[in-house]
């Protein structure tokens, strides 16, 4: 099943309805979310941030410093490597947030205390070290062969994404991408930071209950920061909806909402563009 920009003709509703809504109130998906791997980035981050300020505070010599920042393996794994290139604002944010944290203890209890406290998170920083965040990340292609495509639109709107702190969202690039590709596979891509990174829904079914609403029902998510056409970060599979509001004759696209959950990278993306101004067909 195609949606036909341009030229979208009536289809039948698919039995197959694989609602984000409902997996949004099942206990597995909440008690995935009590770890997930947003909140593990944002820990690791700060711990390092504290350690990082811990050694213009505490250490006294440069063997001192050295014993310090060894509990910055804490963000030294290949995934969070990964992340760091992908979102060095983000990194930055948490950094300091940890630099805070310190001083804010140093006024508090003194210098005393608080460098005894962090020679306690630096022991505490080796031991996360060694505890994996979620799947191994590795390297995959940006698109698959352009003889594959059956076709791609590029959208214009204001994009806006959600995926680390689900209490707020963060600017994303104001173009998505959409795919048809010859293997009967479809994906939405949103980028951010001008196309450094990037996010990649994959699914092979989709359903248009009516002319004005085409549904892609993912099955694969694709994220990081994109060197030399490919995606150095994190693939894995996912579960979850796109949805394309348009007009009835596909003259007029109002918004692409995604809302995503990859179980196993324990990540949930929410991708929107919406108020879109237009688009190209290629």
């Amino acid at each position: 099943m195609r949606v036909r920009i341009g030229a979208v003709h009536k289809r039948q509703s698919q039995k197959l309805a694989i609602c984000m809504l409902l997996l949004l109130l099942g206990f597995d998906f909440k008690s995935a979310l009590s770890e997930d791997a947003g909140s593990l980035y944002h820990a690791r981050y700060v711990l390092a941030g504290f350690l990082t300020r811990s050694v213009g505070v505490c250490a006294k010599n440069k063997r001192e410093a050295q014993w310090y920042l060894s509990g910055l393996d804490v963000i030294g794994n290949e995934e969070l490597r990964a992340f760091s290139k992908a979102f060095p604002n983000k990194v930055n944010e948490w950094m300091k947030e940890g630099g805070t944290i310190m001083n804010d203890r140093v006024m508090s209890n003194g210098i005393s205390e608080a460098c005894s406290f962090a020679k306690q998170e630096r022991d505490r920083a080796l031991g996360l070290a060694k505890q994996p965040i979620s799947v191994p990340s590795h390297n995959t292609s940006r698109n698959r062969a352009e003889s594959e495509i059956e076709y791609f639109s590029i959208f214009d709107g204001t994009c806006k994404v959600k995926f680390l702190n689900r209490d707020s969202f963060m600017k994303c690039d104001p173009k998505v991408k959409f795919t048809n590709y010859k293997s009967h596979y479809s994906s939405f891509e949103f980028s951010s930071d001008n196309g450094a990174s990037v996010f990649i829904f994959e699914g092979g079914r989709d359903r248009q209950p009516n002319l004005e609403n085409y549904v892609l029902l993912i099955d694969k998510v694709r994220f990081g920061v994109v060197k030399n056409g490919q995606i150095d970060g994190v693939e894995g599979p996912a579960e979850g909806e796109c949805h394309m509001h348009l007009n009835k004759d596909a003259s007029i696209f109002y918004d692409i909402k995604c809302d995503v959950f990859a179980r196993d990278l324990r990540l949930v993306f929410n991708l929107y563009l919406t108020d879109i101004t237009g688009f190209e067909k290629h």
